[in-house]
């Protein structure tokens, strides 16, 4: 029951803040739960991907269906959407990639993997975010670009099982523009369509057999509740605000990632 808790709250805190900063989530349960130990790399990506789709659908809709603000940014959901599409080709190369490794290498050198790949992403989203004030951005409206970025994200935060957040954010504010809150929300409707790819695919090769379904119902109804706190704080804070919740959380990762990378290390 105590390990029940932990993972709610684990979930509960992770799911808020990726709410607020357009994270998913996920990038904080990952290395979480591999700090905790209990579960695999392929068990730990059934639960992550399943709450971090949760959150984002709920985000979302909440989102939409809110009243919006005179002179609030609006995307452009086009470009948006193919940036989408893009993550859903992503999303399945990246789950072919993860399964291809889980079948060759230890659990403990998965582990490993992930960790410094997501340590690296870290530090270069921390550098690129503090560059200036306001960081560089290409503006732009190219399609094509959208559609490269999706995969390239897909990608990478399918085989890292982390939604794909942190680095969906740093690269909309880099191509398009967006002001923080902006890129945080289209961040969310891009994990949506990246992560129902992964769960399908999951689904058809039998993935939710290896984990404990009491488990995930309890994770999944954490994650709608931090997607509704994480809205209502949202509501209340300023850009900086929101700046301020998405580099406090790479931080957090950074030091979560290498604490595991020299747990597992040791673990060989």
């Amino acid at each position: 029951m105590l390990n029940i808790i932990i993972y709610i709250l684990i979930t509960l805190f992770a799911t808020t803040l990726g709410a607020i900063s357009g994270m998913g989530g996920g990038v904080i349960m990952k290395p979480s739960f591999d700090l905790i130990g209990e579960y695999n790399a392929s068990q730990i990506a059934v639960v992550t991907s399943c709450s971090v789709f949760t959150m984002s659908l709920v985000s979302v809709a909440l989102k939409f269906l809110a009243k919006r603000k005179e002179g609030e940014e609006k995307p452009d959901y086009v470009i948006i959407l193919f940036m989408a599409l893009g993550s859903i080709a992503g999303g399945y190369l990246g789950n072919l990639v993860f399964g291809l490794i889980t079948a060759s290498a230890s659990d403990a050198i998965v582990k490993i993997c992930q960790n410094s790949v997501l340590i690296t992403v870290m530090i270069f989203i921390i550098i690129y975010m503090n560059s200036a004030s306001k960081p560089k951005s290409l503006n732009s409206k190219s399609k094509i670009v959208a559609v490269v970025a999706g995969l390239f994200l897909g990608i990478i935060s399918s085989f890292l099982g982390i939604g794909g957040g942190p680095m969906n954010v740093a690269i909309i504010i880099f191509l398009f523009g967006y002001g923080m809150k902006t890129a945080s929300i289209c961040s969310l409707a891009i994990i949506i369509f990246s992560q129902a790819t992964k769960i399908i695919t999951m689904t058809i090769e039998g993935g939710f057999g290896i984990f404990n379904v009491e488990i995930l119902i309890f994770v999944v109804v954490a994650s709608v509740v931090g997607a509704f706190i994480g809205r209502f704080i949202t509501k209340k804070i300023s850009e900086k605000g929101a700046k301020v919740c998405f580099l406090c959380a790479q931080i957090i990762i950074v030091g979560l990632c290498i604490y595991n990378i020299v747990k597992y290390a040791l673990a060989i």
